[in-house]
């Protein structure tokens, strides 16, 4: 169980961290502020990665894709409370 009471007495974490998007739109219309999308964005711009694995909804159920598109990745912001299986991603990663 995790709660306030015990979250400064936890010892089983070695560092924790706050942030948010600087881009309004994501920040406010993003999940915890943000700080995802605009990491995603940053790292295909910048050409660290060259693609990522998000989560859209497609064919009437959410499900983890790839993609390099920035446009893609500013739609699939936001948070997704259900199971979403991932075994049809691993083929397309080991072609790729």
């Amino acid at each position: 169980m995790f709660s306030e009471d015990n979250f400064l007495t936890y010892d089983d974490f070695s560092a924790a961290y706050i942030g948010y998007s600087n881009n309004y739109w994501e920040r406010y219309n993003g999940a915890s502020g943000g700080v995802l999308t605009a990491a995603l964005k940053y790292i295909i711009r910048k050409k660290i990665v060259e693609k990522v694995i998000i989560v859209r909804f497609y064919n009437g159920k959410f499900e983890y894709y790839i993609t390099n598109s920035i446009n893609k990745i500013d739609k699939s912001k936001g948070s997704v409370y259900m199971p979403i299986y991932y075994n049809h991603i691993w083929s397309q990663i080991e072609k790729k």
